[in-house]
């Protein structure tokens, strides 16, 4: 898959061509800073950009528009730009756009902006004032509007506009694997996967379970023929036996049969929970999955693993079952919060750190801009964590060659984190916290070089904001029901570098103890 697109986007077109519309309308999508260049000037000048040109003349406007461009191009956080009609004359100005950005032409003739732009918005552009002469300056700029590398119809409702650049802007990922007899597509969406979903079902009965966070989004999806069920717990409070057996009793209320739907819309906890009972209602119903946040579209809805916690020990009671298909909802990222967010890139980095060296990078590297929210960022974090996982699952499907166990990296402890903290501690923070253990027994075991140690932890305190651990005494009975614990040692994913990781079986309680409170005790 292409690199996430961190480049600004500079809309050029015509005066009126609606460029200004549609980078406040791309701004809200792409979740960027929108800059408005003739906007910008007129504030630097304290009036419109008309009486700019009469009192000033055209040539201190361009002047000021160039170096406004100087200025916008040096930024580092990627921002829509909506620029002049006349801001493509100037070589220099189109050789500082290409280097810093995307330009995007909307192609929309004289005829049709003069007939769409109001009469009073005719008298405030000095150059639209004479219809022949704005279609002759129109046909001298055409040429440098259309040497945009990408070229778009104008002429369509702003909205539409906006999520078609956006869809072209945006990274996509596919990705596919079988085990156990069954087959598994995933891939990243814009926006919501509706179709998709409503093709894969077809002409069988589909039952969703629809997280509450997403309950307005109920009658869309019984339009495409969904029955749709708002879950109304969240988070781990959804993986426990009781609640199982409530969605079991629906699927069977609804007389589902084996060729089935169950389709599961929402964060990881409910993915988790809606594959464990499709996984065991009448030995396999037909599974889809729509991961509506990072976290999910990362880590929890990749793979067939499924899981509800039982007494106070995370993930106790599951089994593997692979979803028929797998839809990251990439337009669902625009409504997470920022600690949403830093969970679902604590576990993108995990992925990296492990098995794909170019995501860990790109996470260091562009963190600032990723914790933002930045939609192309998210885009690509998730299609790249969902192909890298997908890797190692493809190759040990139900955790018998050691190389699936690898994607525990920083689950050890941060699960215990997360049990003795009632579930307060988010499910990324805990992990955040096993890692940090995990990097310090990775220097201690496999020599993990002192810099890149130092790197990785830094990073990972810069995503998200560490949790408090519990008393020291209460993690040994946690960590003694770990699925890698036994005869007395314990299982841990350990780095010998960035992308070469390994399971080492032969920790003691004690050295795991004593490398997660090395600050504390």
């Amino acid at each position: 898959m292409k690199t996430a697109d961190l480049r600004h986007i500079y809309l050029t077109g015509f005066m009126g061509a609606g460029k200004s519309s549609v980078g406040v309308a791309l701004a809200a999508m792409l979740k960027r800073p929108c800059l408005e260049m003739d906007e910008q000037i007129s504030r630097q000048f304290k009036m419109p950009v008309a009486e700019i040109f009469t009192r000033h003349g055209e040539e201190a406007f361009r002047a000021a528009e160039s170096a406004l461009l100087g200025k916008i191009a040096a930024a580092s956080v990627p921002c829509i730009v909506s620029t002049g009609g006349g801001t493509v004359m100037s070589e220099e100005n189109r050789r500082l756009m290409d280097k810093s950005g995307l330009r995007v032409f909307l192609d929309i003739n004289v005829p049709v902006l003069r007939k769409r732009m109001r009469e009073g918005e005719i008298r405030r552009r000095p150059l639209w004032q004479n219809q022949e002469q704005a279609e002759k300056l129109w046909q001298k700029r055409y040429p440098l509007y259309d040497s945009a590398p990408l070229r778009m119809d104008g002429d369509r409702p702003v909205e539409m506009l906006a999520r078609e650049i956006a869809g072209r802007l945006l990274p996509w990922a596919q990705a596919e694997f079988e085990a156990m007899g069954r087959h598994c597509q995933l891939q990243t969406v814009w926006p919501g996967g509706a179709e998709l979903a409503a093709r894969t079902v077809s002409h069988h009965k589909a039952v969703m379970l629809l997280d509450k966070a997403l309950a307005d989004d109920a009658a869309h999806w019984r339009q495409h023929g969904f029955k749709v069920q708002i879950m109304r717990r969240k988070g781990e409070t959804l993986k426990t036996l009781t609640q199982a057996r409530a969605i079991l009793q629906l699927l069977q209320e609804h007389g589902l049969a084996r060729d089935d739907f169950l389709v599961v819309r929402g964060g990881g906890s409910l993915t988790d929970v809606g594959g464990f009972c499709a996984g065991i209602y009448k030995r396999g119903l037909n599974l889809i999955l729509l991961a509506t946040t990072l976290l999910a579209g990362v880590d929890a809805a990749i793979g067939g693993k499924t899981a509800v916690n039982f007494t106070r020990h995370k993930n106790q009671i599951g089994h593997f079952y692979l979803p028929r298909l797998v839809i990251i909802d990439i337009a669902s990222f625009l409504s997470l919060k920022p600690a949403q967010i830093s969970d679902g890139v604590i576990e993108a980095y995990k992925t990296g750190l492990i098995a794909d060296p170019e995501l860990a990078g790109f996470i260091e590297n562009n963190l600032p801009v990723i914790l933002k929210g930045d939609i192309p960022a998210l885009a690509w974090i998730a299609g790249r964590s969902m192909q890298a996982k997908v890797s190692l699952v493809a190759q040990d499907f139900r955790e018998e060659r050691g190389v699936r166990d690898l994607l525990n990296f920083g689950h050890t402890f941060g699960h215990v984190v997360e049990s003795l903290s009632a579930y307060k501690v988010s499910h990324g923070r805990a992990v955040a916290a096993g890692m940090i253990t995990a990097i310090r027994l990775s220097q201690r075991k496999m020599a993990l070089p002192s810099l890149e140690a130092i790197r990785i932890l830094h990073t990972i305190s810069r995503i998200c904001k560490l949790p408090a651990l519990p008393p020291s005494s209460l993690v040994y009975d946690i960590m003694a029901q770990d699925k890698k614990f036994r005869s007395g040692l314990l299982g841990f994913i350990l780095l010998a570098q960035t992308g070469k990781a390994r399971l080492v079986r032969d920790l003691s309680m004690e050295e795991v103890i004593a490398a997660a409170y090395e600050d504390i005790l």
